[in-house]
């Protein structure tokens, strides 16, 4: 059964399939989001952040397998490939690609909620604890699904913000260096410098209705780095 009401994405230009999943998936508990085709698809990723995207590889215009290479640019999130074709180009391109499963269209729903919950737990092994923290009376964060809500509304960060501001939290009332925000956020640090951590913690400031000047979360200690630490504006 889906837990702390994980998102799945279903991607596919045809209407029937998508309800048949729809149905399926809200009855096992997991919040559903759709799109068809693969342009709309990627559109909703980036807006719905979900935990696991299913995601039908023959579509007019771009197909799956161009939507997979995309997603693959920006997140890591499980992606389950439907398909009827059982071309083995496919299965090995997909799984090339960073597929996490490929499934047969007319696979029974029960072997398909099996292997969604199998990557689910794979991906978020932590997803059953209590991942949940409020911060304050306005911040929430589900560390497990990757989640901020400010104000009651969901908070979108990059994956790189995501990755800033996790780090923030965990070293939270501590300083946190310029160097240990850049290897904590890009792979290479060598393709970043302290302006480009500046500019991502700025915009991260943004999103978190914080600032610079009258911080509330995460404050400038001047030629160190960054504290995070909840504190009246004054």
């Amino acid at each position: 059964m889906g837990s702390f009401g994980q998102k799945i994405l279903i991607i596919d230009d045809d209407p029937d399939i998508v309800g048949v999943l729809t149905l399926a998936l809200e009855h096992a508990n997991f919040e559903v989001a759709s799109a068809n085709g693969g342009k709309e698809g990627l559109r909703a990723a980036y807006e719905h952040h979900p935990d696991l995207i299913l995601l039908d590889i023959s579509m007019p215009g771009m197909n799956g397998l161009e939507v997979l290479e995309h997603l693959r640019l920006v997140t890591l999130v499980p992606v389950i490939l439907l398909t009827s074709m059982t071309y083995e180009t496919n299965h090995i391109h997909g799984m090339q690609n960073g597929a996490a499963d490929f499934i047969a269209k007319g696979t029974s729903m029960e072997v398909l909620m099996a292997h969604i919950n199998a990557r689910l737990e794979l991906h978020y092994p932590h997803a059953h604890e209590n991942g949940h923290r409020r911060v304050d009376e306005r911040l929430e964060v589900d560390v497990p699904r990757r989640r901020i809500r400010l104000d009651n509304e969901n908070v979108n960060l990059t994956p790189l913000q995501w990755k800033l501001f996790r780090h923030l939290l965990e070293n939270e009332g501590r300083i946190v260096p310029y160097e240990n925000l850049l290897n904590a956020g890009w792979q290479n640090p060598e393709e970043c410098d302290l302006h480009g951590v500046k500019v991502q913690i700025s915009l991260l400031r943004e999103k978190l209705r914080d600032s610079a000047t009258r911080s509330r979360y995460i404050h400038t200690v001047r030629e160190e780095g960054y504290l995070f630490e909840v504190r009246d504006r004054v």
